[in-house]
């Protein structure tokens, strides 16, 4: 569900998502019949739960770099944050916020993906501590960074046969997706130059 209103801007993210939770509340008033998951009840009752801070991994940083300490390291642009509702501690759904130079927007509701991913990770021992969400473009990958117990960071990803249940290291993870980023600009680079290929 995108939201397309530029003139409502707020002053902070938090004030977003409350105008992101009523706009789904008023959407399931208003079409019942519409199957998002949730009811009307529990997006009333949900809290909004601790941001993610949603950054998309610069997809030529990726080509190009062949050992990396983080995927921070590859950051591209950050789009804004998205932020779980949650119910009786489950993820129902989220608001992502972005942020310019008019102030924070609600940006979109929703993103089924994610919100079972996150309910993955809350049954895990990663899942009560800070997250960031990474996104790769070309490559559908979305990986979420938690800090272990030793201070390193460690990665939660359903990519590639990973598991969002154990976290696995940077040296693991790098190769795989630069593999996988250099295989799809082989076969879609030209497409990508000319600008005729949606990420």
């Amino acid at each position: 569900m995108n939201q397309d209103n530029p003139t409502q801007r707020f002053g902070t993210s938090a004030e977003a998502v409350e105008q992101g939770k009523r706009d789904l509340q008023e959407a399931l008033r208003l079409n019942p019949a519409i199957n998002l998951g949730v009811d009307e009840a529990q997006v009333g009752k949900s809290s909004a739960g601790q941001a993610l801070a949603v950054t998309e991994v610069d997809f030529q940083k990726l080509l190009s770099t062949e050992g990396a300490v983080s995927l921070a390291s590859l950051a591209g642009a950050s789009r804004g944050n998205t932020t779980p509702l949650l119910d009786d501690g489950r993820v129902i759904s989220l608001v992502e916020t972005s942020s310019d130079a008019g102030g924070w927007k609600v940006s979109a509701i929703g993103n089924q993906a994610v919100r079972e991913e996150l309910n993955q990770i809350r049954a895990t021992p990663y899942g009560g501590g800070e997250l960031a969400y990474f996104e790769v473009p070309n490559l559908d990958a979305r990986i979420y960074a938690t800090t272990l117990e030793d201070g390193s960071t460690g990665y939660l990803t359903g990519y590639d046969g990973f598991s969002l249940r154990q976290p696995v290291a940077i040296e693991e993870l790098l190769p795989r997706l630069r593999r996988d980023a250099l295989e799809f600009q082989e076969r879609h680079g030209e497409e990508l130059k000319r600008g005729k290929l949606v990420r």
